[in-house]
């Protein structure tokens, strides 16, 4: 029997650089994420279905989020700078906002060689 392969296993791998519609938030991620997630999704999937309403566009799938903390080695939990993306095709110009006071941009994540851990 081979071993069972956990969730929390990391894989190293490369990645190329990818459009994302981002957004920012500060807080512990389980406080932030209940208002940030639906912001950031209400955005893609908007987007999404307009595109395949306009017709003779490629249809995309939305993947699961990616998170960035950039201080959480400076900073304490609950004051952490949380930076969400999903991934959005590379001719994407603009992006609806479905909640406001919460913006949702367009930005190229860098990658190279990252740990991911599904």
């Amino acid at each position: 029997m081979s071993p069972r392969k956990l969730a929390t296993d990391p894989v190293i791998l490369e990645m190329p650089a990818q459009k994302m519609a981002a957004l920012k938030g500060v807080g512990a991620p389980d406080k932030v994420f209940a208002d940030l997630i639906p912001a950031l999704y209400g955005s893609v999937y908007t987007l999404k279905f307009a595109r395949k309403k306009q017709g003779g566009i490629p249809d995309f799938k939305v993947v699961s989020p990616r998170a960035r903390y950039p201080d959480a080695h400076l900073k304490p939990k609950d004051k952490w700078t949380i930076i969400m993306g999903l991934a959005v095709p590379e001719d994407v110009t603009a992006l609806p906002q479905k909640i406001p006071g919460i913006e949702v941009r367009i930005e190229t994540w860098q990658y190279g060689t990252v740990g991911q851990v599904e």
